[in-house]
């Protein structure tokens, strides 16, 4: 198969890609290898980080890189737009895009995930929801920096891979993969096995990474366990990156009233 890559943001649904395709027999995936801590989190692994400082390493990297792994899953953030200009433009491997609509959550919930250290389903402990009922009021110009960050990054990525040759591309929707319908989040993933040529995995293989009720851990609840979630969403929310309240709801409150 055709070696390939997540590029992904946080707080996307990365994680959980990565750990349906891991199911597969066929896939090795390497998870953040250009994140600081990888090497921390795997020992006896390069710290690929600290190696990266130009083309040359980052060619060097992936060469080590896939001769063990057949696919990565990397973050937005942990290498210079420069360097990943150049990786997105390599036509040797697919990439898989994912992305949230909703960038707002996305950037809320990473900040959720860092008052109560819940990254992922599987770190909710016996206390892991009580923690949902502490949190502290978010600050808005850092929400507000942020988002404009992550929306930049991106437009900028966007382009990059739209001039790739056709068929080394899949965009694939948080929304679509991980929606309230089970069956249609199968269906995603199974067009992500045939992008790569894998056959399609079976819900009971990929149904507590892929089924909301065991794997979805942003619930809207949690979004309004934020103490000023409505000013997020009013002074942060758009049509272009999302709304942590749906805008005709709002709509509906304000015409009820």
């Amino acid at each position: 198969m055709t070696p390939f890559i997540i590029f992904a943001h946080a707080r996307s649904g990365s994680n959980n890609l990565a750990a349906c395709l891991h199911m597969h027999p066929d896939v090795r995936v390497a998870e953040e290898p250009f994140h600081p801590e990888y090497s921390v989190w795997n020992p006896g692994e390069p710290n690929y980080n600290q190696f990266i400082v130009d083309i040359a390493t980052l060619r060097q990297s992936l060469e080590q890189l896939f001769s063990v792994f057949n696919g990565i899953k990397i973050l937005d953030y942990q290498l210079s737009e420069e360097l990943y200009t150049y990786l997105l433009g390599l036509s040797q491997y697919k990439v898989i895009f994912l992305r949230r609509k909703n960038l707002l959550k996305a950037v809320v919930s990473g900040f959720i995930a860092e008052q109560t250290a819940v990254w992922r389903a599987s770190d909710l402990k016996s206390h892991g929801e009580k923690k949902y009922g502490e949190l502290k009021p978010l600050p808005i110009s850092e929400v507000r920096d942020r988002l404009r960050y992550l929306a930049e990054l991106q437009d900028l990525y966007r382009g990059v891979t739209a001039r790739r040759p056709d068929g080394l591309t899949l965009y694939v929707d948080y929304e679509h993969l991980y929606s309230s319908d089970v069956g249609r989040n199968v269906e995603a993933l199974s067009a992500v096995c045939a992008f790569l040529g894998l056959s399609a995995l079976g819900l009971n293989q990929v149904d507590q990474f892929i089924n909301p009720a065991r794997a979805k851990i942003s619930a809207r609840v949690n979004y309004e366990s934020l103490p000023n979630y409505r000013e997020i969403n009013d002074l942060c929310g758009s049509d272009r990156t999302g709304w942590l309240i749906p805008a005709d709801e709002i709509r509906g409150k304000a015409d009820a009233r």
